[in-house]
């Protein structure tokens, strides 16, 4: 589920050094269009798009956050689409700031 994945990037993130977890966030399927969408008892399925937000208090007062999406299992042709048309934007920011 949802709230399992959230349980393990919860204690990843204090076993990697974090003193605090800021928030967490695992939204699959139409969770993931919510952005501020928590988790929740979803079960994550095959085919699924889910978004992951982290973001936690280091040693020093650092914060951290970051941002994933992925998709479990193969992509769609659909997702497939969205990726690459993300990754053609990426590239083009890029070579505009280069």
């Amino acid at each position: 589920t949802e709230s399992e994945v959230a349980d393990e990037i919860s204690a990843a993130i204090l076993e990697e050094g974090h003193v605090a977890i800021d928030f967490v966030i695992v939204g699959s399927a139409e969770n993931g269009a919510n952005p501020h969408h928590d988790f929740s008892d979803r079960v994550i399925e095959e085919g699924d798009v889910v978004v992951v937000d982290i973001g936690g208090t280091l040693p020093l007062g650092y914060h951290s956050d970051c941002t994933r999406t992925y998709v479990v299992g193969k992509p769609g042709e659909k997702e497939a689409a969205a990726w690459a048309a993300l990754r053609k934007a990426q590239e083009a920011a890029v070579a505009a700031v280069r």
